[in-house]
């Protein structure tokens, strides 16, 4: 069981805003204390990835053809999408503007993109980053191939 630092400033936030300067550039931590800690070296020089301590894994989806959008919006819909735990990225469509993908847990936002008048859009490729425990993989990539226009 790991022991927590008696001396560890504490900072209570609301909603998880938190001023960045209380956390970044501190010049509170002692690395010859912390390199003094039991095990330190062992946590330290471990091999581990998020995949083998926490069974997190990510991967891409990444295609030049236009999306539907019906289509799209069925799979954000989908039991598969529901076991993602992040993602984000950009989609593009034949049938809408495109849209900013952000999700994390149950929060999902999508940010539709007008383009300015007259404006015509050089490179129209989504790309999408999935984030989760044990996600359907193959499933959710089959689901967006068949957004594909």
């Amino acid at each position: 069981m790991q022991k927590l630092n008696p001396d560890a400033e504490i900072h209570h936030t609301v909603h998880g805003q938190v001023d960045p300067s209380l956390l970044i550039n501190t010049g509170l931590y002692d690395y010859e204390r912390g390199a003094e800690a039991e095990d330190w070296d062992l946590e330290w020089n471990q091999p581990s990835s998020e995949v083998e301590e926490y069974g997190f894994a990510s991967f891409a989806f990444r295609s030049e053809a236009l999306m539907d959008w019906n289509a799209f919006d069925q799979f954000l819909n989908s039991p598969a999408y529901n076991l993602v735990t992040r993602s984000k990225g950009i989609v593009f469509f034949s049938d809408h503007n495109p849209i900013l993908l952000s999700q994390a847990g149950g929060l999902c936002e999508v940010d539709e993109i007008e383009p300015a008048e007259g404006e015509v859009e050089e490179d129209t490729t989504t790309e999408l980053v999935f984030i989760g425990q044990e996600m359907p993989r193959e499933e959710i990539l089959a689901a967006l191939e068949s957004c594909k226009v």
